[in-house]
């Protein structure tokens, strides 16, 4: 099979996944993924990019706050 262009018409009443293969909506990704990562502790030298600048946790001030 080849590509699927829909046209910009949107895939409705999609599933929740059952193997590993299978797409997920953005409901299900939020509440199963995304929630996951609030309140965590990140570990090791992470590097941030505004698309300007990227910032290097090594060497960026500790107390620099970054909100999404």
């Amino acid at each position: 099979y080849g590509n699927l262009n829909l046209n910009s018409d949107k895939i409705i009443n999609l599933l929740d996944p059952t193997n590993p293969q299978d797409a997920v909506t953005k409901n299900y990704s939020d509440n199963n993924y995304l929630s996951r990562l609030v309140g965590g502790t990140i570990i090791g030298n992470v590097f941030i990019t505004n698309g300007a600048q990227i910032y290097n946790s090594a060497t960026v001030d500790p107390t620099k706050a970054f909100v999404d």
